[in-house]
């Protein structure tokens, strides 16, 4: 009996210590975004090459509305671990409407069983990598779709907020079956804490390159470009 509390033990400290490793991998990636838009005025941020292309600030709005959803999520998680109750949540496609480019929107409830089928055997290095790399452009939950317009300051402000927010989940000790919970989506696949913030982190990798873009286009506004 107690060896076999020492191994629970050990386990929660590993799990605990892959979320705090994982976050602090985002915190990172999210400052980096700061301060790349720390310089830029409004009529920078809300510049656009295209009706078809986001402005910097509809993409800092996109992350900090995905961040929210995922903060949630990871909430329920760790209220799950504190209750000893299920050990994963199911997130439905009705509930994040991610689409694949090469699926019909109209069958993708359909495509739901075989797609979390596919994503049992698709590991996790993947999956960021697909999030990282435009190597495939789905299109966003409706949930995560940005404004048309908002200031540039007040997303300065949010995103440093969101991460403060972010970070308070994790503030304590998390409690011992935490890094056991998971949380399931059909695109996304089944994923832990730890996961979850990979995968935040390979998405605002994403949509910094796609900022970064942006700042080099040749009718980028003058002033302050990169």
């Amino acid at each position: 009996m107690t060896e076999t509390m020492t191994t629970e033990v050990a386990g929660a400290a590993n799990g605990e210590r892959a979320v705090t490793d994982a976050l602090r991998i985002f915190a990172g990636v999210r400052n980096g975004t700061m301060r790349a838009v720390a310089s830029l005025t409004e009529e920078q941020a809300g510049f656009r090459p295209n009706s078809k292309e986001w402005s910097v600030a509809q993409i800092l709005d996109h992350l900090l509305l995905t961040e929210g959803l995922y903060r949630t999520q990871m909430s329920r998680m760790v209220d799950l671990a504190r209750q000893g109750r299920s050990l994963n949540i199911d997130v439905s496609l009705s509930e994040v409407d991610l689409s694949l480019p090469f699926i019909p929107k109209a069958l993708m409830p359909l495509m739901a069983l075989p797609l979390t089928m596919m994503n049992m055997f698709v590991p996790q290095v993947l999956r960021e990598t697909v999030l990282r790399f435009p190597v495939m452009k789905a299109k966003n939950p409706k949930i995560s779709e940005p404004a048309a317009a908002k200031s540039i300051s007040l997303l300065r402000e949010e995103l440093a907020a969101a991460l403060g927010q972010t970070e308070a989940c994790f503030a304590g000790t998390l409690p011992t079956n935490a890094s056991r919970v998971t949380v399931s989506h059909p695109v996304f696949g089944r994923n832990t804490i730890a996961n979850v913030f990979g995968l935040m982190a390979a998405h605002e990798e994403r949509h910094g390159s796609q900022i970064n873009s942006l700042l080099r286009d040749p009718a980028f506004p003058a002033g302050g470009r990169f």
